[in-house]
């Protein structure tokens, strides 16, 4: 998956500040490992998925492209959330995970 720097710029104007990372998951409907970009921003700041999922799909103008919110509860500073972003169109019906 490939995402131009200036795609990202304007993510970063529309939602804010964000780190950029990639990772590797497994998950419940392949084969194998599945590659993704995540993104998390600020202090694991709460961020509108769809939208976030809708600008990156118009911007690069691929539709299969989907972003799934992670969400890791935290007894100390309480939810903090992740946004995984994949080029497989499987991922579309897949529900949030708590870990």
């Amino acid at each position: 998956m490939r995402i131009h720097i200036n795609h990202l710029i304007l993510l970063e104007e529309k939602f804010g500040v964000f780190d950029v990372g990639a990772t590797s998951t497994y998950p419940e409907h392949s084969d194998g490992p599945v590659s993704s970009l995540y993104l998390k921003f600020g202090y694991w700041l709460q961020k509108p998925a769809e939208n976030i999922q809708s600008m990156l799909r118009k911007l690069t103008l691929n539709v299969h492209l989907t972003v799934v919110e992670r969400i890791y509860e935290d007894d100390d500073v309480g939810d903090r959330y992740l946004y995984e972003v994949y080029h497989e169109p499987h991922f579309t019906n897949q529900n949030n995970n708590k870990s």
